[in-house]
């Protein structure tokens, strides 16, 4: 077949594998038998074996540099080879008797398991490794562990705590899916209803945002009374239910002024003439925060604790957070430096030289303290207030005596 495959190869110029290739060495092997093939599957996967064949010559022989001595003395042990035929011969005069078909199949059918018929006939019709494979693919889906969905609250809770906008949110759920976790998060549209559903009546115009207070105390032991368990003690139910709580007051200023007058007719007097209008540069909250419920029966009073964070106690290896502490020392140490130059512990009543003098003292203190200690106190920060922060503070009171008398 080789000295075939080369005088053709140098007479036509041709290439290896081409199809006048192919046939004259398929013409070759039908001399070589007197059998024949059984139908054009066979005749076909002969055609693959040839031209297979034809591929590995030519690459051993373009190796050997197209010289004959050198390929044949290199490649004798492949070429002295038997050319084996991949397909089942069979004689003219010999009937071919084909293979009972498979029964399980049909059974399958006719019974309405078209799962369990597509199964048997993967495990048997294809490669005989293809059921081991099936098995193996089975076994290992039945040891991962399922996936657990987020809830209705905890998704929520994931959007509000990572404060996620809803392009990123999209986009991890997106990404959840190509990784076969379609029903990992919840839909942006079933947050955005859990979101109303939690959330009290908001009252919102142009200046500011309000929520009636028995609306938010309602809201507020409704939802307390959903995420938390009530004790039972064998009473089906209570009399009286006390929610303790407690409200403070927070503001900022600084904040940004926009050139748009709000929509309203509060600031006209009757006669026309404005009223002093308020602005957007300040912002100032009410904020309520339920600390228990108290549960209370005809024959005992059970009280609820609400549900905490769990705390790190990493966290308190140092104590107590000591945060105000640190500010206010500092600011009282800070306002009485100022008023030595005035000799009084108020400034009712100074003059505007004492005024003056208070300014100068202050500006100067401010500068010593920035020169010793690298820090900035009593210094107005847009939109926080002053930078008298905790960390402020503690460095102040621990490094203050490297500051002169």
């Amino acid at each position: 077949m080789f000295e075939l495959w080369r005088s053709r190869s140098d007479e036509t110029h041709s290439q290896a594998g081409s199809n006048a290739t192919i046939n004259l060495l398929h013409q070759f092997i039908c001399s070589k038998i007197e059998h024949v093939l059984d139908n054009m599957e066979l005749e076909k996967t002969l055609a693959n074996r040839i031209k297979e064949f034809c591929s590995t010559l030519d690459k051993k022989w373009k190796a050997a540099s197209r010289s004959r001595s050198k390929s044949i003395d290199t490649n004798r042990s492949w070429m002295e080879r038997n050319f084996n035929m991949p397909v089942r011969i069979s004689t003219p005069t010999e009937r071919t008797q084909e293979p009972e078909p498979s029964t399980s199949g049909v059974v399958l059918r006719d019974g309405g398991k078209e799962v369990a018929e597509d199964l048997v006939t993967q495990a048997t019709e294809y490669s005989p490794k293809r059921a081991v494979r099936i098995r193996k693919l089975y076994r290992e889906s039945s040891k991962a562990q399922r996936i657990i969905s987020y809830t209705e609250e905890e998704s929520l809770a994931l959007v509000i705590g990572c404060r996620m906008s809803k392009d990123a949110y999209k986009k991890m759920r997106m990404g959840s899916k190509h990784h076969n976790a379609p029903n990992l998060y919840l839909s942006y549209d079933g947050i955005i209803a859990a979101k109303k559903r939690y959330l009290p009546e908001i009252e919102v115009n142009e200046y500011g945002a309000s929520v009636p207070l028995q609306n938010l105390l309602n809201h507020t032991v409704m939802r307390l009374i959903q995420s938390n368990e009530l004790p039972d003690d064998g009473n089906p139910s209570f009399s009286k239910i006390d929610l303790i709580c407690k409200y403070g007051c927070n503001g900022s200023s600084g904040h940004s002024e926009y050139m748009q007058l709000p929509k309203t007719e509060d600031h006209i007097r009757d006669d026309g003439s404005d009223t002093k209008i308020g602005t957007d540069s300040n912002l100032f909250l009410f904020s309520l925060i339920p600390l228990r419920l108290v549960a209370i029966t005809d024959e005992s009073t059970n009280t609820i604790n609400l549900k905490r964070l769990p705390i790190a106690e990493d966290n308190l290896r140092y104590g107590l957070s000591t945060l105000h502490a640190w500010i206010k020392c500092l600011e009282c140490i800070l306002h009485v430096a100022y008023k030595l130059v005035l000799q009084t512990p108020t400034i009712r009543g100074a003059t505007k030289e004492q005024l003056d003098q208070l300014a100068v003292r202050k500006k100067d203190i401010q500068n010593r303290v920035w020169r010793e200690l690298d820090i900035k106190v009593d210094k107005v920060v847009q939109g926080r207030g002053t930078s008298n922060t905790g960390n402020v503070g503690r460095l102040f009171l621990k490094t203050a005596k490297r500051l002169p008398k």
